[in-house]
């Protein structure tokens, strides 16, 4: 009986299962640290679930994380054994992934390498603000292209194809880190606010937020010394 059932079906089940239990694991309380230390991201992170299994992760082919931000779900491998900070640095790329609507952005373009213009900016833009802590498994960060826009970092990124295309991200060799579709979904959502305007609003109220907490020459970072946040230039969010 059970061989009639569809693989694809026993993995969603098996996320059911997955997304009911409580963990206190080193991705769980990296999860928990945007709701209780940094409210510029904590409103996304509340927006999501986590689901770390081993099993489901290799069967997407996830070798760190990965994002489906239409389902408001992140996928986290806890066989890659990253530290805490590290992984809050993971969950802050994917959670920026869908607040930014990155994957509405894509307009045409390769998705892949649309994928791996969107890291360089999200990266970019964490090491400045110092969140976390930087892993060195999958991660796409070039100094010379700080500051600049994903469209802007696209547009070199065609010029060399052949270079970019054999780039890693979060989720491994060759496979960008955010969903396209491209896996079965068998749940709705209910009638009401879209995730995407949620996602939206999440990161607008974090901003505004930060702005009415901090002024306008200050901007929490990461210190990893200390486990706190200090304060610093805010240099905007990125795109």
């Amino acid at each position: 009986m059970q061989s009639l059932i569809p693989s694809n079906l026993h993995s969603v089940m098996r996320e059911d299962t997955i997304l009911k239990r409580k963990k206190n694991t080193v991705i769980s309380r990296a999860a928990e640290w945007f709701l209780s230390h940094y409210p510029l991201l904590g409103g996304l992170a509340a927006a999501f679930k986590i689901v770390e299994d081993i099993e489901l992760c290799h069967r997407y082919e996830i070798h760190i994380a990965a994002v489906d931000a239409e389902q408001g779900i992140i996928y986290a491998n806890p066989s890659c054994g990253f530290s805490e900070e590290e992984w809050i640095f993971v969950l802050a790329h994917e959670y920026l992934h869908a607040g930014l609507q990155h994957q509405k952005r894509c307009n045409g373009r390769d998705f892949f390498l649309w994928n791996i213009a969107c890291d360089y900016v999200i990266n970019d833009w964490l090491h400045e603000m110092e969140i976390g802590r930087m892993p060195t498994d999958g991660l796409l960060y070039d100094e010379t292209l700080h500051n600049k826009s994903a469209e802007s970092i696209y547009d070199l990124i065609v010029k060399e194809i052949r270079k970019y295309k054999k780039l890693n991200t979060f989720r491994g060799f060759g496979r960008g880190d955010m969903f396209n579709g491209n896996r079965p979904h068998f749940t709705g959502r209910e009638n009401g606010v879209s995730l995407d305007e949620l996602l939206k609003n999440a990161l607008r109220e974090g901003w505004i937020t930060i702005r009415s907490t901090i002024v306008v020459s200050c901007r929490p970072g990461w210190c990893r010394k200390s486990g706190r946040l200090r304060c610093r230039s805010f240099p905007g969010m990125p795109r």
